[in-house]
């Protein structure tokens, strides 16, 4: 990229140079900035294609944004837009370079009128930047567009920026110039998940002569099969795999992916033939066989009979599997999956599974949901000593969070004398005194705020969160500030996720760098400065879990949208705003917009029946109607009226903890009764560790640790004060 960098530079420079006026178009570039900032195009739109590069006059990334905006409402013909993303193409910013590159790609195979336009200006040598290193497949794949097959062909010969796309136009230019099938096309179509590459070519090939002729038979069922299961169409994948089965198993052991694809048809679509058939295979498997093949075989055995409820055969599949898979990420789920059976028939008779299994995780947070389930059946059934027996495992290969809840669990069954302390002492090496354990749970920095302030309580100390010299926000971000920079915010998402999916990668591979902790940090105060708050609290979840938060990230993590109008309603309805900050951090992280897969509406999740039934008792106690003109629960302010309102009604109604009506907040007051009338020996905290529903258990803990932050970023209280006060009746 040094080559497109420099003639970046010489571009730019030159463009200044030559340039006599101050405009862009008919406007000033004052205004023309002024203009795409706030994501109004018409001056773009009212101008010739042959005048786009003039907007590098704003910025040299300032092209690439703008075709985002101008792509969404110019009819086809996209000419502005193919001159943008081109403009775009000499950007110093590598992504941004890259970016244009891939959408301009995405243009010419769209249309065959850009790909014309593209290609004429690349062959009267005018198109701005034939030293981007993606330019032979630009070329290649306007060839194509243009029928140009041969061409095509020969053109596609890239080995870094678009190689997939580059092998994609080749091996399709071939097909469409009467070419034949080959190994390097089934390599292509079968060596892995389908890709956005794989689904162009497979589209562009259906109609050639590959899918009619008898010769192709077999490879035509199998990429039919392939593509069906794609698109989790998994009996139209079984239906084309089928009649291949018997005769052709050699290419599923040839791509090993194939068999994924089968077992997932089989999984969804014939679970019994599946099991039979996978047996069959891994039965006659010899010293030959691919381990990938035997571990697919196996693993999607497994999972089809858990699909039908056999577990106990479902763990000898997955048992055996783990020695052949191919990856950390593969064993990862392979245990897990073992794991998950053996807790569904005998939960018990995980624990020895786990001290056998935990020091083969890659990832322990993986397995966080295990142990928790694992943690709220043995305290539910009193099984302390099963608990002590996994302690040492948890305190060796479990994540920080998982560990800090086991040790806290110890302390308090420790404190209560449920188990003496001698044999606490034998089974963990560890003092058996409860003080030890909660010491513990205390400095876990990526536990949750729940067990280090709860732990706090017991041992006389408050939490502290240091504030850290924040680091200058990286270069590698320029890309994903353009978006706000450049009015194209609503195009940000798709980016958004990706950046966040390569970063969490980085920071759990084996070769850990720091920089993709600075780079996650940095995109979270992008964020939270756009006011995006559920995407900045998303980029901090990795960080917390990796090394904790200090101070400056935790005013992120804990933000305060709408503050002055749930200030409001908290004292209106006598609600501590710690808690409904917590409680609408938790429910929503302050969507307005957003509704939940069971109807609940809003920055309080409000069901629209309790919500309704609400809103009439604050008019009939002379409060607002938000009733008559219908009940609008993605207002903000009528939101959180109701939900504070509601919530208040809770506490005054339930004479209990406000654990108790957080909880009945989220699982309904009548469900909470019942839970706790069927045990009543256990204090109120462990009491909430045995809540069977997973959501609302969860849900206790994280509003009331949202609510130990708030009270102590913003209110001057202690976390463990917090914590006291919730759980006072």
């Amino acid at each position: 990229m040094k080559t497109v960098k420099i003639l970046s530079f010489i571009y730019v420079f030159l463009n200044f140079l030559s340039c006599k006026t101050e405009q862009i178009f008919d406007i000033s570039v004052k205004q023309a900035t002024e203009d795409l900032k706030k994501g109004d195009i018409a001056f773009i739109l009212s101008a010739s294609a042959e005048d786009m590069e003039e907007i590098i006059r704003i910025n040299q990334d300032a092209p690439f944004y703008a075709g985002l905006l101008v792509e969404e409402q110019e009819t086809a013909p996209k000419l502005r837009t193919a001159r943008l993303f081109e403009a775009g193409l000499i950007s110093s910013s590598e992504q941004t370079s890259v970016e244009s590159g891939k959408k301009l790609l995405s243009l010419i195979l769209a249309d065959e009128t850009v790909a014309e336009y593209v290609l004429r200006r690349m062959e009267a040598d005018v198109f701005k930047s034939p030293a981007f290193p993606g330019f032979s497949t630009l070329k290649a794949a306007a060839l194509y567009k243009h029928g140009r097959f041969v061409d095509a062909r020969k053109s596609a010969n890239d080995s870094a920026v678009f190689e997939k796309w580059s092998n994609a136009l080749s091996l399709t230019s071939s097909m469409r110039s009467g070419g034949t099938i080959s190994g390097e096309l089934m390599d292509f179509f079968f060596d892995g998940p389908v890709d956005e590459t794989q689904k162009w070519a497979y589209e562009e090939i259906k109609s050639t002569e590959f899918f009619s002729s008898d010769l192709f038979e077999t490879e035509s069922a199998v990429l039919r099969g392939h593509y069906a299961t794609s698109v989790f169409d998994y009996r139209e994948g079984l239906r084309c795999f089928r009649p291949i089965l018997d005769e052709e198993k050699a290419l599923f052991y040839k791509y090993p992916y194939l068999i994924a694809d089968l077992g997932r048809c089989f999984q969804y679509a014939d679970a019994d033939q599946g099991v039979n058939l996978f047996s069959e295979w891994d039965a006659q498997e010899n010293k030959e066989t691919d381990p990938i093949a035997r571990f697919y075989l196996l693993f999607f055995a497994g999972r089809m009979e858990r699909q039908k409820k056999n577990y106990t055969s479902a763990a000898a599949f997955f048992e055996k599997a783990v020695s052949f898979a191919p990856d950390r990420e593969q064993k990862d789920a392979c245990i897990w999956y073992l794991l998950d059976v053996l807790q569904k028939s005998d939960p018990e008779s995980v624990v020895p599974f786990i001290a056998k299994y935990a020091p083969l995780w890659g990832d322990a947070f993986y397995f966080s949901d295990i142990l928790d389930t694992l943690c709220q059946y043995l305290t539910t059934n009193h099984k302390w000593t099963r608990m002590l027996e996994l302690f040492p495992v948890i305190r060796r290969y479990a994540d920080g969070a998982s560990f800090a809840k086991y040790a806290y669990i110890v302390g308090r069954i420790a404190a209560e004398g449920f188990v003496p302390d001698a044999e606490i002492q034998a089974f963990t090496g560890i003092d058996g005194s409860s003080k030890a354990f909660f010491r513990i749970a205390f400095v876990q920095k990526n536990a949750s705020f729940y067990y280090r302030a709860m732990s706090a309580r017991y041992i006389g100390e408050s939490i502290e969160i240091s504030n850290e010299v924040e680091t200058n926000e990286p270069e590698t971000l320029s890309f994903m500030r353009g978006f706000f920079e450049y009015g194209a915010a609503q195009f940000a998402t798709v980016y958004i996720e990706e950046f966040l999916k390569e970063k969490k990668a980085e920071v759990w591979s084996e070769n850990t760098t720091y920089s993709a902790i600075d780079e996650l940090r940095a995109m979270a105060r992008l964020l939270y400065r756009e006011e995006y708050w559920h995407e900045a609290i998303q980029f901090l979840i990795p960080v917390w879990e990796k090394e904790g938060l200090n101070y400056s990230d935790m005013e992120i993590y804990y933000p305060r949208p709408f503050k002055d109008m749930i200030e409001k309603y908290a004292e209106l309805t006598k609600v501590n705003p710690a808690v409904l900050f917590g409680l609408i951090r938790t429910e929503s992280t302050f969507r307005s917009a957003v509704v939940s897969h069971v109807g609940a509406v809003g920055l309080s999740q409000l069901m629209p029946e309790t919500a309704e039934e609400t809103a009439l008792r604050i008019k009939r106690q002379g409060g607002p109607d938000y009733v008559t003109d219908g009940l609008h629960l993605t207002d903000p302010e009528t939101n959180v009226h109701i939900g504070s309102f509601y919530l208040a009604s809770l506490i005054k109604s339930m004479d209990d903890s406000l654990m108790f009506n957080l909880l009945a907040y989220n699982g309904g007051p009548n469900r909470v009764k019942r839970w706790r009338s069927a045990d009543t020996t256990l204090p109120d905290d462990l009491f909430l560790e045995t809540v069977p529903i997973t959501e609302t258990r969860e849900y206790g803990k994280r509003v009331s640790a949202s609510a130990a932050a708030y009270g102590y970023l913003y209110y001057g209280l202690k976390m463990e004060a917090i914590l006291a006060d919730i759980y006072k009746r």
